[in-house]
């Protein structure tokens, strides 16, 4: 009995933790613990190198990159929200293009299951089936990655490291920072607030860069 109140109590806080985190947006539960969204102990660190071949076939390798900021992504085809942050990428490669941004996204499903659902299409790649509203990717791809992704200590997706022009991480956001679908709730990518929580890392490495120059 007494075993089962204290499952019931757990169950009943960790249940009340996951419901303000809804409502507030600001942490997320994992394994009963709220976690801050923002901090990660890479932070500050050279980023652990990425050097794979893309859905395309291409090399991709990170120290190439050197000067640009680069966004990784981490994302799954069973992951719903990670289909919504696609659209959001998509915008923020585009907006940020100009200053140097550059999106690559990691992703521990084997190439042969990522083709089933993606096709190379132009310079990067459409979903075979339209989800969130979308079907484009805009940015790389790399499947099988699942050496690559251990080395950046994530414990879900998606996930987001901002990596700056000399290789080190500034910025990281976990978890998709809407409890709702903007297609739903008619709210452009752009003003959303995963979006937002992006660009503002985005932007706090491009001002930072100046400030050094």
């Amino acid at each position: 009995m007494k075993s089962f109140i204290r499952e019931f109590k757990r169950l009943f806080i960790s249940t009340s933790i996951l419901l303000l985190v809804i409502l507030a947006g600001e942490v997320y539960c994992q394994n009963y613990e709220v976690v801050d969204p923002d901090k990660h102990p890479l932070i500050g660190q050279l980023s652990p190198d990425i050097k794979a071949k893309t859905l395309s076939g291409k090399t991709f390798d990170l120290t190439t990159y050197r000067g640009k900021i680069i966004v990784i992504n981490f994302w799954g085809l069973k992951c719903p929200p990670c289909y919504e942050e696609i659209i959001e990428l998509n915008i923020l490669g585009k907006e940020y293009k100009s200053k140097n941004v550059v999106v690559i996204s990691l992703m521990a499903d084997s190439r042969d299951d990522v083709l089933k659902k993606i096709k190379t299409s132009g310079e990067f790649y459409k979903l075979y089936k339209p989800q969130a509203g979308n079907e484009n990717i805009e940015f790389e791809v790399v499947p099988e990655a699942e050496q690559i992704i251990s080395k950046f200590i994530i414990d879900g997706v998606p996930m987001n490291f901002i990596v700056d022009q000399q290789g080190i991480i500034k910025g990281f956001s976990n978890g998709y920072r809407q409890s709702y679908s903007h297609s739903n709730r008619n709210v452009a990518p752009q003003e959303s607030e995963n979006y937002r929580v992006i660009a503002k890392k985005i932007d706090d490495v491009v001002v930072g860069d100046k400030g050094n120059r």
